[in-house]
């Protein structure tokens, strides 16, 4: 019995987790990479005379390496509590 109430209880859990992921609305923004900082692992873009900082984690932080400051991008990315973070991050 307590075994089915602790994998019903994590079920509920993992299925609350995910759905806040769910909810996030996915944005997309064009610009200018100005720089990047590899081991902090987040990228500036400039686009619209602004310039925004994103956070990037797993395979958008792999793109990192092949970027340059001047270089085009296109950043997919989920904005939650005030903090960006890169879905996708293409360059071009």
């Amino acid at each position: 019995m307590m075994k089915r109430v602790g994998v019903a209880l994590v079920a509920i859990l993992v299925a609350l987790s995910l759905t806040g992921l769910a909810f996030a609305a996915v944005k997309h923004v064009t610009g200018e990479v100005v720089s990047m900082y590899k081991a902090m692992k987040t990228i500036v873009v400039s686009t619209e005379g602004q310039q925004l900082i994103f956070s990037v984690e797993g395979k958008p932080a792999e793109a990192l390496s092949g970027l340059n400051p001047g270089d085009m991008v296109t950043v997919e990315y989920v904005e939650e509590g005030g903090k960006r973070t890169a879905r996708a991050i293409t360059k071009g």
